[in-house]
């Protein structure tokens, strides 16, 4: 097929202006029956509220009077208002094995205090440690600092072990329980 050749289509005065009829009367009769069920909508539209405003209006409006003059009476008080955050307490739980003598282990353990992103934070704290496991003891720490931290070591079997640690110092309570596997 060439699509250089001209194609003329000849159509009758009398079709198009029949086509162009059919889509008015289309186009029309669509438009009165749009206009038919916006009608009845209306009707059935209910007619109660108070002053004949709808319901959802009046509440709207009600809540803004009262929203108004609350956010006005806000702004104008000077109070300050503070929230103080919780602070976020924690530990740094440390462990190394430092020898290793066929059967048993030498393990370092220490902790740090956190308390709200600082360190440290207060003057002395102590630290409880219980060490379940083929080794089981328990070990107290005191008067912990950052002078005085806290570091101690142990000979341990192989093997799986539950580790209890509990920090407290002024304002500070930590407990939490870690694991090691040797």
């Amino acid at each position: 097929m060439d699509l250089s050749t001209q194609v003329t289509i000849s159509v009758p005065l009398l079709h198009i202006v029949l086509s162009i009829i059919i889509v008015l009367i289309f186009v029309s009769g669509l438009a009165y029956y749009i206009i038919r069920l916006n009608k009845k909508v209306n009707i059935l539209t209910p007619n109660f509220g108070f002053g004949g405003k709808n319901l959802s209006t009046v509440a709207i409006v009600a809540f803004l009077a009262g929203v108004v003059p609350f956010l006005l009476m806000l702004s104008s008080n000077t109070t300050e208002i503070r929230r103080q955050a919780m602070a976020k307490k924690t530990i740094i739980f440390d462990s190394q094995v430092l020898n290793e003598d066929g059967e048993e282990f030498v393990v370092a353990f220490s902790v740090v205090p956190v308390d709200a992103g600082i360190t440290w934070a207060n003057d002395n704290y102590s630290a409880v440690w219980k060490v379940t496991g083929p080794t089981s003891f328990t070990f107290i720490e005191q008067n912990l600092n950052s002078q005085n931290p806290s570091y101690f070591s142990r000979i341990l079997s192989p093997g799986d072990y539950e580790i209890d640690i509990l920090v407290t110092g002024e304002n500070f309570e930590v407990n939490e329980i870690k694991y090691l596997s040797l």
